[in-house]
């Protein structure tokens, strides 16, 4: 296994110990799913740790509790987890613009 999907795999099982959860990173079937995600599926390991702390907090906490799953739901979260950051960053640029809107000219 690469480094990124063992690193993935134990970050994975460490948000599931967060959740009081049973974790599974190093079963075989684990394995092969969180690997397929990374390579098969072409996926940023980078991306995907973000979508593994999007998938275990919130609506989605409990959910999500193994990497077939994490693969199986990977389009949805990572539309919902774009969507999220969008609106942050869309009202992130409406506080500022706002802040000095109001400025003297």
């Amino acid at each position: 296994l690469s480094d990124d999907v063992v690193a993935l795999l134990d970050h994975l099982d460490s948000r599931l110990k967060a959740l009081d959860c049973k974790t599974t990173g190093h079963l075989k079937k684990s394995k092969d799913q969180m690997r397929l995600l990374v390579t098969a599926d072409n996926r940023d390991p980078k991306r995907i740790h973000q979508v593994i702390d999007y998938a275990t907090s919130g609506w989605w906490a409990g959910k999500v509790l193994d990497a077939e799953r994490l693969r199986d739901k990977y389009d949805t979260l990572q539309t919902q987890l774009r969507n999220k950051e969008q609106d942050s960053k869309s009202h992130s640029e409406q506080v500022i613009f706002d802040r000095y809107a109001g400025l003297p000219q």
